[in-house]
């Protein structure tokens, strides 16, 4: 599919053998991910990242004690998980959907005893804390060394190429540049071309 770019959305309506339609939908939801018709996961975003708010919004109601051992214990427990489920398959590539997951932590965070002095990258080193984005990549890396291990099925296809210097690198697919900047965004932002980008940076 990554060396098929750029392709096109095809809509098709389908008839079961009990006679029933099924049209096609703007937005579908698989295993708690929602995915868009254009394949963006825009929705997605904009979901998760509103039941965090509404979760940490009903922590700092619920509980007087701001001190960082209890806020960052509940963070880490009811909020931040709703955040990163199944995050190498949806992380964003866009600045914006970036900064809307982070907003969630930057707002708890200044919350919290002693930080609401504090600039956010202050808060996260004081609370020894990564961002958002940061922990992201981490699962990026982590699931790339399961596949080459061996330990997960390499779904993508991932090609591994020794190199005695650097270690193993990834191959990392070429790209077709006559996509729209639409589709350009979906081929760098899948697991196939973040994962060997990140590992190869790796040394």
């Amino acid at each position: 599919l990554l060396r098929a770019l750029p392709f096109s959305t095809m809509w098709y309506t389908y008839e079961t053998p009990g006679g029933q339609s099924l049209f096609p939908a703007e937005v579908v939801k698989d295993l708690g991910i929602h995915l868009r018709s254009d394949g963006s996961w825009k929705t997605h975003i904009e979901r998760i990242s509103r039941s965090a708010s509404t979760v940490a919004n009903w922590i700092l109601g619920a509980f007087k004690n701001r001190s960082a051992e209890v806020m960052l214990f509940l963070f880490k427990a009811l909020v931040r998980p709703l955040l990163e489920y199944c995050c190498i398959v949806w992380s964003p590539t866009q600045k914006g959907e970036m900064a809307q997951l982070e907003q969630v932590q930057r707002s708890f965070t200044r919350r919290i005893e002693g930080c609401k002095e504090m600039t956010y990258w202050e808060r996260l080193h004081h609370l020894k804390l990564q961002s958002l984005q940061r922990r992201r990549e981490r699962y990026f890396l982590i699931h790339m060394w399961k596949v080459y291990n061996h330990q997960v099925p390499n779904v993508p296809h991932i090609d591994f190429i020794p190199n005695a210097q650097l270690g193993p690198r990834a191959y990392v697919p070429s790209y077709n540049h006559q996509a729209e900047a639409a589709k350009s965004s979906l081929f760098e932002g899948s697991f196939g071309i973040r994962g060997p980008q990140l590992w190869n940076t790796v040394k």
